[in-house]
């Protein structure tokens, strides 16, 4: 485990350098490249990270060894060795010519405490264990209230937008459509069998702007984006102690949602972009303001 935890720590300095560069250099990249390009630099990061081996180099630019362990030798002193030089006195009479039991010391050992590795050892699988807990308690939480709410969705114009907006994408299949109150917006939810969530209610979504909104959704299903932010959150768990994985996660998320608004972009009419950007203003008001129940 401390070998381990060991080569965890030299991945996570190396790569969180690599994190550091990408996101101060993100401003420059996004003039000359695409989001979907920066979300593959973002994938390549995640799988080093999940990778526990130090591919050494000759000169490393990050290599850590585990603290040396020093035993201490007593060496005799010249007063031992005249000592041993010296002839021993005559032997006492044993314990058993004089009728008497001898007694035998009995040294007890004590009991060593636990080194810095094992500590640190166990607090990063505290802390993975917490992460991992945590996010699965609320997504436990979020399929038990799909499971009491959530129903099909009856409004055939809806299935007509989707086939359209999966048309427009080329896609050959297409998420099961389902209606859930308590939502602000539009989502995918799912990892093996995802679904295409909408709201309902007076509040829910404006049908105007319902084929640009299923399109986004349509892109995360065709990118396999749920999969993406999967693994950006195993690699978050492992990693939980380095604030720049935290950093890089919020970045590709950004990253994921700009790519598929850039997508969603090409072949639209100006009236429709700006119908689109005042749909994206009105998405991140109505999540910043209200939360899942």
């Amino acid at each position: 485990m401390e070998a381990l935890l060991l080569s965890l720590a030299e991945v996570t300095l190396s790569t969180g350098a690599v994190i550091l560069l990408l996101w101060l250099l993100t401003p420059l990249l996004a003039r000359h490249y695409p989001a979907r390009w920066r979300c593959w630099a973002w994938l390549a990061v995640s799988v080093r990270l999940l990778i526990p081996l130090n591919f050494s180099l000759p000169q490393a630019p990050v290599r850590l060894s585990p603290p040396a362990v020093h035993t201490a030798v007593p060496l005799p002193s010249q007063g031992d060795t005249a000592h041993e030089a010296a002839p021993s006195p005559s032997p006492l009479p044993s314990a058993s010519l004089l009728g008497e039991t001898p007694s035998i010391p009995v040294q007890s050992t004590p009991m060593s405490a636990p080194s810095p590795q094992s500590l640190l050892s166990l607090l990063w699988l505290a802390g993975m264990f917490l992460f991992l807990a945590w996010h699965l308690a609320g997504w436990l939480r979020f399929w038990a209230y799909l499971r009491r709410w959530a129903g099909p969705c009856g409004d055939p114009h809806v299935h007509e937008a989707l086939k359209d907006a999966a048309a427009a994408l080329k896609m050959r299949r297409v998420p099961p459509l389902l209606s859930c109150p308590g939502l602000s917006t539009p989502m995918l939810a799912g990892l093996f069998r995802p679904v295409l969530l909408l709201p309902v209610g007076p509040e829910g979504w404006d049908k105007d702007a319902l084929p640009l909104m299923l399109r986004h959704e349509c892109c995360h299903y065709r990118r396999h984006d749920l999969w993406f932010k999967g693994l950006l959150l195993l690699v978050n768990a492992v990693h939980w102690f380095n604030p720049l994985v935290w950093l890089m996660r919020y970045a590709a998320d950004r990253d994921l949602e700009q790519a598929c608004d850039q997508q969603v972009l090409q072949g639209l009419s100006q009236a429709d972009r700006v119908r689109y950007g005042h749909l994206i203003v009105d998405a991140v008001r109505r999540t910043s303001e209200r939360r899942f129940p």
